[in-house]
């Protein structure tokens, strides 16, 4: 905004005794005030825009859309989840209100206009999945509010018959199941 600045070069040259001065100093804190709620107001729309190019990126997403009730990504990462024996890659997506979980999918979204979306050349990392729109598959998601977290011990865990070793372990249980 370029208005706090011309308010405050009016300010440093207007003597303290006129009688605009007062009332240009009061403009100038309240224009200073309506700067930073729409300069807020901007980053929260850039947010909100990003998750929703994020959410058209995800093959086969099914539910809500998450910006009816999310407003930021709080982490994004790989998760190597324990399944049947095996070691099973996935992505977290932890959003302010919703874990969103996804897999890997081996070629391209087509956009309804018949372009690809969400290339990630060798060059990338799979690890700024949220940033590169790479090729995810949603396979789930959990409100936060029925999340609960839980540490898995070092160790072997038996499952299925199999032995996995675990390092710096967690477990994430859904409360409403």
């Amino acid at each position: 905004c370029k208005y706090p600045l011309l308010l405050k070069e009016l300010c440093k040259h207007t003597p303290q005794e006129h009688i605009d001065f007062c009332d240009t100093k009061r403009a100038l804190s309240t224009m200073k005030e309506v700067c930073l709620v729409i300069n807020e107001a901007r980053r929260r729309m850039e947010k909100l825009e990003q998750i929703v190019n994020w959410q058209n990126s995800v093959e086969h997403w099914e539910g809500p859309n998450v910006v009816d009730s999310c407003n930021e990504l709080v982490f994004s990462g790989k998760l190597m989840r324990a399944v049947n024996g095996g070691l099973q890659e996935m992505f977290l997506f932890l959003f302010d209100q919703l874990l969103a979980v996804c897999r890997w999918s081996d070629r391209p979204k087509l956009t309804k206009k018949g372009s690809f979306i969400g290339a990630v050349t060798s060059s990338q990392s799979r690890t700024d999945l949220f940033t590169n729109m790479a090729y995810l598959q949603y396979r789930g998601q959990i409100p936060l509010d029925t999340l609960e977290v839980e540490d898995v011990e070092n160790g072997l865990m038996v499952q299925n018959g199999v032995d996995i070793q675990l390092m710096h372990a967690w477990r994430l249980v859904n409360k409403t199941e």
